[in-house]
């Protein structure tokens, strides 16, 4: 957190300086549109390092979270079904410096994070959860309702992702709590999953 105010002030910083250059190039501009245009390269720069510049800070060491972007297929086993049955599934990650998004794929259902954030245990560990909302495909194989649930997954690995997903599900006979396990790594290392119901 305190690094992200530590950036947040040096891209201020430039932006100041900038519209410094601007008042001495152009000394006929009233202040107001100094103000204007200084809030207006303030929100490009951000808009620039959020989008594209932070993975160089990354890469300096400056942002301790760890580039997970890109697709990722793995194996799902759920409570649902009695764990019954390993299911294959793949997820997108949308990453940005602030925003991180997760799109789920599997076999009987599709799901979005609604908001995702990084933290690292105390044990170094970084670890991804976000809250999603699914929806059931339109030929799922078993009667599942549109939910809200939490995933949580850990980097276990560069190039693995292992985790679990929990919501409640309710009907007029039952209210359970359902949870499954995730193991998820980059495409081309699928061959080397294992998950055990």
């Amino acid at each position: 957190m305190i690094r992200n105010l530590i950036i947040a002030g040096v891209i201020e910083f430039i932006t100041v300086i900038i519209t410094l250059v601007l008042r001495q190039l152009f000394p006929a501009l009233p202040l107001w549109s100094l103000i204007i245009i200084q809030a207006i390269i303030f929100l490009i720069l951000m808009y620039a390092f959020a989008v594209y510049f932070w993975r160089i800070a990354h890469r300096i060491g400056l942002i301790d979270m760890p580039i997970v972007a890109g697709r990722w297929e793995g194996k799902l086993i759920t409570s649902f079904d009695g764990n019954s049955k390993i299911n294959d599934v793949s997820i997108i990650i949308e990453q940005h410096w602030l925003i991180t998004t997760v799109h789920f794929q599997g076999q009987d259902a599709i799901s979005h994070s609604l908001v995702a954030t990084f933290f690292k245990r105390l044990s170094g560990e970084q670890v991804l959860a976000y809250i999603y909302r699914t929806q059931p495909t339109d030929d799922a194989t078993i009667a599942l309702e549109p939910h809200i649930g939490l995933c949580v997954l850990r980097l276990v690995e560069p190039n693995r992702l292992s985790g679990y997903y929990h919501y409640f599900f309710y009907d007029s006979e039952r209210t359970e709590f359902i949870r499954g396990q995730l193991v998820l790594t980059r495409p081309r290392y699928v061959a080397e999953l294992t998950i055990k119901p």
